[in-house]
């Protein structure tokens, strides 16, 4: 990395005029947040995250990760506290055009969209498994599949984070009947054999990488400290 470029990082923009990617959070209150993935390369801004009518009455009952445009992600929101987590540089540009390709993949899916995502057993007529999505599943999947990784933990503070989809194979599922004494319901119900579980998400949101990982320049940090009037804030990525 040339300190051109890296006095252009500085600055906020990536010269190559390539690639660009930043992990965008905001709290929800409690604890808790919402993060989504935003790409900047030669095409307009991309704003990949995931509203819902949960959120507000704009967005879907899926997790829809189309570009959502810069206006649309504060309106559902609405707390004005957004924050750039982490950023990712890549010259190359292969990045970004994977972000991409798996928000378009996941967005394909139509995957059903709870505020914490879970797997469940239906019972009915017959024996059926739902699996959820939500926002921030849908970023780290994107996140997994791209080869990039926040250096925190947010299983705690970002519900969905580390969740995987899963399903019931057939011969997997019980029907079974309450014993009275043990439930007020005597309907039978159903259950998944407990080694029943089957990920069914591997495609876009396992460990292993569409593209090669991307790895922070052990320069970056160096010239950031070197330059003594950065003119914006700068997310230093490690």
């Amino acid at each position: 990395m040339s300190l051109y470029r890296g006095y252009f990082a500085t600055e906020g923009a990536d010269p190559s005029g390539k690639c660009k990617v930043q992990l965008v959070c905001a709290d929800l209150g409690l604890g808790y947040e919402h993060c989504g993935i935003e790409v900047e390369d030669t095409s307009p801004k991309r704003y990949y995250h995931v509203i819902t009518r949960y959120a507000g009455v704009l967005g879907s009952d899926t997790c829809n990760v189309r570009d959502t445009g810069a206006n649309r992600i504060n309106t559902p929101i609405g707390v004005g506290n957004w924050r750039i987590e982490e950023t990712w540089l890549d010259p190359s540009g292969v990045l970004c055009g994977c972000i991409d390709r798996i928000a378009e993949l996941i967005q394909s899916k139509k995957l059903v969209y709870a505020p914490v995502p879970y797997n469940e057993v239906i019972s009915g007529v017959g024996c059926r498994t739902q699996s959820y999505c939500n926002s921030n599943y849908t970023t780290h999947c994107i996140m997994k599949k791209c080869g990039i990784e926040s250096s925190k933990d947010r299983e705690k503070t970002a519900p969905g984070w580390n969740h995987r989809m899963k399903e019931c194979p057939e011969d997997k599922m019980r029907r079974i009947t309450p014993s009275p004494a043990a439930s007020n319901f005597s309907c039978p119900v159903c259950i998944c054999e407990d080694d029943g579980w089957v990920t069914i998400d591997n495609e876009w949101c396992d460990d292993s990488p569409a593209v090669p990982k991307v790895k922070p320049d052990s320069q970056f940090d160096q010239i950031i400290r070197s330059n003594s009037k950065p003119r914006i804030p700068v997310e230093i990525t490690r």
